[in-house]
């Protein structure tokens, strides 16, 4: 993964299209069918990572503090719908897509 993120930038396409031409394996949270309620922190990781991304990128892009970012990646919270639907928008899915993987109500 840490090779394929250099590649990804120098090419100017997404970690995923390089990982898929060097024959390296997407994780699953990759695929959306396959998050369940409480998978947030892990696909919130998993997402910027293979969008080559840091933890600053994202939160200049939604508008929130790395720290807010930090905290959603660590599941110590999770983002209210104006920071969802700016993540959503930011990794290209579908509006409400991110619902799933937040945990289930109590």
């Amino acid at each position: 993964m840490s090779a394929l993120r250099p590649l990804a930038g120098l090419y100017g396409v997404p970690v995923a299209t390089v990982a898929r031409a060097a024959g390296v394996r997407a994780p699953r949270l990759l695929d959306r069918r396959q998050w369940a309620a409480g998978d947030l922190a892990d696909v919130l990781v998993t997402l910027r990572q293979w969008a080559g991304l840091g933890q600053r990128e994202v939160a200049e892009k939604c508008r929130r503090s790395v720290s807010s970012v930090r905290g959603w990646e660590h599941g110590r919270g999770t983002p209210r719908s104006t920071s969802r639907r700016r993540l959503e928008r930011l990794y290209g899915l579908p509006e409400g897509a991110l619902l799933i993987a937040y945990p289930a109500p109590a």
